[in-house]
């Protein structure tokens, strides 16, 4: 009777082991995006720089992978908003320069959802974009976003929904800048 207690403890101990993965302290901002000081189609020269990682996230070797994507995609995808982003063609137009920032970042890469799945926990990013007048040297918009890739499916989908995680982000942006063009 009691090794059926321990075997049931045992068991029930690392089913919620399985299930509740490390915990992802990353959360959603709590105050909503507002519009920009500017339009941003008022911009002639659009410059996009690359995103800039709170220093505690940086050094681990996912994310860093992770914010590259990110960068990556956003610059493609942000060309479709604005064409002329980084082209510089017009040098006495105003100018906006587009400043992401990772506040946070915990990417689960594929390896190691292979090896720990659902244990390896939640994917998540908060990311902070600054539109910045480069005329006025003022930020004009400061919005942010968060994306979360769920652990269970994470493991599920082999780290699908942990790389769709930074397309949603990115997309985000793309929504925000589309918006208030």
């Amino acid at each position: 009777m009691m090794e059926k207690r321990m075997v049931l403890f045992v068991a029930v101990i690392m089913g919620m082991s399985l299930f509740s993965g490390c915990a992802t302290n990353i959360h959603p901002p709590n105050e909503a995006n507002v519009p920009p000081t500017e339009k941003l189609g008022n911009f002639t020269n659009i410059t996009l720089e690359s995103s800039v990682v709170e220093p505690k996230y940086g050094d681990n070797v996912s994310n860093r992978k992770a914010v590259n994507k990110i960068d990556e995609v956003m610059n493609q995808r942000l060309k479709t908003v604005f064409p002329q982003l980084n082209s510089q063609k017009n040098n006495a137009g105003k100018a906006l320069v587009i400043k992401p920032q990772i506040l946070a970042i915990k990417f689960i890469s594929g390896g190691k959802r292979a090896w720990a799945g659902a244990i390896a926990g939640d994917s998540a990013v908060l990311l902070q974009v600054d539109f910045f007048d480069q005329q006025k040297k003022t930020i004009i918009a400061s919005p942010k976003f968060y994306a979360k890739a769920n652990a269970i499916t994470g493991d599920y989908s082999m780290g699908g929904s942990d790389n769709a995680m930074l397309q949603r982000i990115v997309s985000a942006v793309v929504e925000y800048s589309t918006k208030h063009k």
